[in-house]
């Protein structure tokens, strides 16, 4: 009973998002988005032992497969079992999240609404009901982080060195989750001081750990050259070379919006003044540059894209050009875009009016992270950022929504961390509302 007192938060949590799953009834025997191709290398390596090499993918995967591999040994290959596993995996997220804010000594109130927030994220959601690699990717990576904070915490060095190694494993999922590692050893020096001398004795006291992290990277190169399962990225990391700085402007902005609109609670609890400051100016301008130039590549590529949400449910030329919607007009539906449910484009206009109005508070927030120099915090603005430009600088303008997974994860952790307690009131009352039509508008687009 204790631990449930503790841990109310997390409790509830999961049953919102037990109640959401329920809602949305994902129980069919079908493949959603592209994950069939995980699937079907699941099953290869399940019944056959060897990764075929008849689909297009980029991301490692194999990690996936491993765990994958004693669900399909004992039940047998379903595509709904696959999406029951990673169901489970996504609660195990929410322990993960948990585990995090608590340890940063958020209260409880706190920490439920940063959890329902995730929960209701249709990004989330929609590949929480799936088999595709981003769950399981960032639940390895999150538990490194968790085994890292963990030994920090108990001073144990093998602890740390073990986060490495978890970290590490990571990148067998999905590449960008291997950046746990440098976001935590940044974090740690940005809640220091922020000296060369702090860095270099972070570096050394990281160093094993750092190492470790390393060895189980090359170690992966050194297996997939030796049995030729390398995944197709050679075109995409021909372009980090050559990063193309008008697409990458843009697409910053396109995330800028979505964790804008995503975590609005937290940021409109800070208070938006009606004095327009200069930093308050800076993300305002942001937002509202990105959307004049999406509009103009939005004219560009047709009437469409103007007049009628073309990718529902998001309005293509702000949002990307494919949304997070159904499950039957996902991504890999994209050359079937004519045949899409169009509706009016006044709801997402009005969107991007409502977050240029939130993007004004988004200083406040800024200046709360800097005072409260958390280090979980820190972490958390360093896994998005830099699984941002990880994923910007090679696919320029074909930036997918749900590569700004960890940036959901991320945010929940660090605007939770360091939101101000007394200005509880404020996120409660914005935030039941705001949560209540994000799990209706995540559960009516991809009910079954």
């Amino acid at each position: 009973m204790t631990i449930l007192r503790e841990r109310w938060p997390l409790v509830a949590a999961v049953v919102f998002f037990a109640v959401v799953v329920a809602c949305v009834q994902p129980w069919s025997e079908l493949p959603l988005n592209d994950d069939w191709q995980y699937a079907h290398m699941a099953k290869s390596f399940a019944e056959r032992g060897v990764f075929p090499h008849d689909v297009y993918v980029s991301p490692t995967v194999v990690g996936q497969s491993v765990i994958a591999l004693p669900v399909i040994r004992a039940f047998g290959f379903s595509h709904l079992h696959l999406r029951v596993l990673t169901l489970l995996l996504s609660a195990g997220i929410l322990i993960e999240l948990e585990y995090l804010l608590a340890l940063a000594g958020v209260a409880g109130r706190i920490r439920f609404i940063a959890l329902a927030t995730v929960v209701a994220n249709p990004i989330f959601l929609n590949l929480s009901m799936s088999f595709m690699t981003e769950p399981y990717g960032y639940f390895v990576a999150l538990l490194s982080a968790c085994v890292w904070y963990a030994g920090r915490k108990r001073e144990s060095g093998l602890l740390i060195v073990l986060a490495g190694v978890i970290g590490g494993l990571s990148f067998w999922i999905r590449q960008y989750g291997a950046l746990v590692l440098p976001a935590l050893v940044i974090a740690e020096w940005l809640a220091g001081p922020r000296t060369l001398a702090n860095a270099r004795t972070i570096a050394l006291h990281r160093a094993p750990a750092v190492l470790a992290w390393w060895a189980v990277i090359a170690l992966y190169f050194a297996w997939s050259k030796a049995t030729g399962n390398v995944p197709y990225t050679a075109g995409f990391v021909a372009n980090v070379w050559r990063p193309h700085i008008g697409w990458m402007l843009l697409e910053a902005g396109v995330w800028l919006f979505y964790v804008t609109i995503f975590f609005a609670p937290f940021i409109i609890g800070y208070g938006i003044s009606s004095k327009l400051t200069s930093g308050a100016g800076v993300f305002f301008g942001a937002l509202a540059l990105t959307a004049v130039f999406a509009w103009v590549l939005g004219i560009k590529s047709g009437p469409p894209s103007t007049l009628l949400n073309s990718s529902f449910p998001f309005l293509s030329n702000v949002f990307t050009s494919y949304g997070v919607g159904p499950i039957t007009i996902t991504d890999v539906y994209w050359d079937d875009a004519p045949s899409r449910p169009r509706v009016s484009v006044i709801p997402w206009l009005l969107l991007e009016m409502f977050a240029l109005i939130v993007s004004i508070a988004w200083s406040k927030v800024v200046g709360g992270m800097r005072a409260a120099k958390s280090e979980i915090g820190f972490f958390g603005i360093c896994l998005s950022v830099l699984t941002l430009i990880a994923v910007l600088l090679p696919f320029r303008e074909n930036v997918l929504d749900r590569y700004h997974y960890p940036s959901i994860l991320g945010f929940a952790i660090a605007l939770a961390v360091v939101f101000p307690t007394s200005n509880w009131r404020r996120l409660r009352n914005v935030a039941a509302s705001w949560i209540t039509m994000m799990a209706a508008f995540s559960t009516l687009g991809m009910h079954d």
